[in-house]
């Protein structure tokens, strides 16, 4: 907190926010937010060498075992300090009102060192004991929450031990497994044309695997750039962002006149991307955090989760939720751009952290890459997935047949109604046919333009999707390998540099990516719906008519299309026009 007042780091935040509540312009208030996101970058990394990092947990504590730690500890500052060698005085101070020393003037080298012989045996000793003195002190703590919740002592022993059992078999099951869940690719196979040859190679240096992922990650997120919303006609109308006026505001109110030259399913598209009825515009102040929100999400992270390591990590931004200042900067360095909608060019880092799908199987093709993006970023990513979910499930704006990335749904009601459609057309004696597609690498082929559309189709202002997406489409990414993170990096302002299309994609790791997805296939469906796929059933008790386009969870989804009548053959189905077009 001294280095943050020694740069007046609150009173700049401060400015920064009134500035915005003012009006200013994002060209005047973007500079002072990378100056502030620098400095408190510098001041939390700097704080962070300094503090105390732990490893325990090799032998059983309790109090008995610290008694005997603390002496040893007291012994080996002593012997420290009589060699002349730099020793915290207040470090010392505690530590020996810890052992009950009043004075250590009168000790010299010598005896000190012959006093930590005596303690570390005596200490060695209470190792042997530790497990039954670790069980004496659970039936200690097992009082209070005892008398707490009016429960017997027993029962709450019986609770911690089962608990801290639990904790030591999953270490070992962790050690069993390895580092393959977080463990980073040594070696890599790619396959290129050679002589109109298909040819597998392997990559086992770092420059050779760099330029394989490199590759390979370019192609797959440029694939989307194919797409109808990246054609020129549709880009100079909204942009590669989905925010130019006026045609943003008169596609989400329903008044575009759509140009006939467009693609057939572009125009079928733009017409489902319209806000419905009843359903209220948020404001960007609706978008901004507030004190409760922000602790909460922060206090449910895992300090494990990775991130872009140039920036703070997890650990730095949960910490700050409890001190009132450094709360109060955070929320302004996560608020500002969220709610005016740029991107900071810190956040603009992207390691592609490179992922086996399958154990075993190192071809960077078949590979998972994940985005490895700033906390505070994915932060407001997720809070923006948050509120958008919120908003949409409440006015019932997703269709009934997403069953994936909401709440109360799960895969095993979506495979129960595939069941059931399947057992009614049985009964009915209605030919059905069906189309099991799985959308592969779906957020890598997500068109940005087109997403924001379907987002700001939920009522969400634009300034918070224009913050993702720009950060998307300026990002700098690397690959991080078992060799460490590479010199050379690809996309961003170099393909701007050579006047090239930002690549396309949400990324994998990105908060934003579930409900995204979840809003651009809600408009497919739409799109589905009015040409004419589905089934039509009537239920046989209530004699309610009812229609499902398919089952999706997720990027898994089931398309359906019944006969009309019971002389329709499948194979009349089949070869409709309807049928052709899936």
């Amino acid at each position: 907190m001294k280095a943050y007042i020694k740069y007046g780091i609150l009173e700049r935040a401060r400015h920064v926010k009134q500035a915005q509540n003012q009006g200013d312009s994002i060209a005047q208030i973007k500079p002072q937010i990378h100056a502030l996101i620098a400095v408190t970058t510098q001041i939390r990394k700097e704080a962070a060498v300094k503090i105390r990092k732990l490893k325990v947990g090799k032998v059983p504590w309790s109090p008995r075992l610290q008694a005997a730690r603390d002496p040893q500890k007291l012994w080996t500052l002593v012997i420290r300090r009589r060699e002349h060698k730099k020793v915290s005085r207040n470090l010392l101070k505690r530590t020996m009102k810890k052992c009950h020393m009043i004075s250590i003037e009168n000790i010299s080298l010598k005896q000190a060192k012959a006093n930590q012989k005596v303690a570390h045996a005596a200490y060695l000793k209470e190792v042997w004991k530790a497990p039954d003195t670790r069980k004496k002190h659970q039936e200690s703590l097992a009082k209070a929450p005892a008398e707490e919740k009016d429960t017997k002592k027993s029962s709450e022993l019986k609770n911690l031990r089962q608990r801290e059992k639990q904790r030591n078999q999953a270490r070992r099951v962790q050690r069993m497994r390895g580092k393959f869940k977080s463990g980073k690719v040594m070696t890599m196979y790619r396959t290129r044309e050679i002589d109109g040859v298909q040819v597998r190679e392997e990559c086992t240096t770092q420059d050779h695997m760099n330029k394989a992922a490199m590759t390979e990650n370019k192609t797959r997120f440029s694939r989307a750039l194919q797409g109808a919303f990246m054609q020129p006609e549709l880009r100079a109308m909204y942009g590669n962002l989905g925010n130019l006026e006026p045609v943003t505001t008169q596609t989400l109110q329903g008044t575009i006149d759509s140009p006939s030259t467009l693609d057939f399913y572009a125009k079928l598209m733009i017409p489902a991307m319209k806000i419905p009825k009843g359903v209220p515009t948020l404001t960007t102040k609706d978008m901004a955090w507030t004190k409760e929100e922000f602790k909460q999400s922060w206090g449910k992270q895992n300090t494990q989760t990775s991130c872009e390591s140039s920036q703070l990590l997890f650990s730095h931004h949960m910490a700050n939720t409890y001190h009132k200042q450094l709360l109060e900067v955070d929320m302004t360095l996560h608020t500002v751009p969220f709610k005016m909608g740029f991107a900071p060019t810190p956040w603009e880092t992207m390691p592609d952290f490179e992922l086996l799908k399958k154990l075993g199987v190192f071809d960077v093709e078949l590979m998972r890459t994940i985005k490895l993006m700033a906390a505070q970023y994915n932060m407001n990513n997720k809070r923006l997935s948050r509120i958008a979910m919120r908003h949409a499930e409440k006015y019932n704006l997703l269709p009934k047949e997403q069953y994936g990335s909401q709440n109360r749904h799960r895969s095993i009601t979506c495979l129960l109604n595939k069941v059931l459609t399947c057992d009614i057309s049985r009964r009915l004696c209605l030919s059905l046919a069906l189309t099991s597609n799985n959308t592969v690498k779906c957020y890598d082929y997500m068109i940005h333009n087109a997403t924001s559309l379907s987002i700001q189709a939920t009522g969400i202002p634009h300034q918070p999707i224009t913050a993702i997406f720009t950060v998307l489409q300026n990002a700098q990414h690397f690959v991080l390998t078992a060799f460490g993170k590479s010199k050379q990096s690809y996309g961003g302002r170099k393909r701007q540099l050579k006047n090239e299309l930002p690549l396309m994609r949400v990324g994998q790791g990105n908060g934003a990516g579930p409900a995204a997805y979840a809003f651009l296939s809600a408009i497919l469906i739409k799109v589905l719906a009015s040409l004419g796929y589905g089934v039509v059933f009537t239920t046989a008790l209530s004699l309610i008519t009812f229609n499902t386009v398919c089952s999706m969870f997720v990027n898994d989804c089931d398309l359906w299309q019944s006969a009309t009548d019971v002389n329709e053959r499948g194979e009349d189905i089949v070869g409709t026009d309807i049928c052709r077009k899936q």
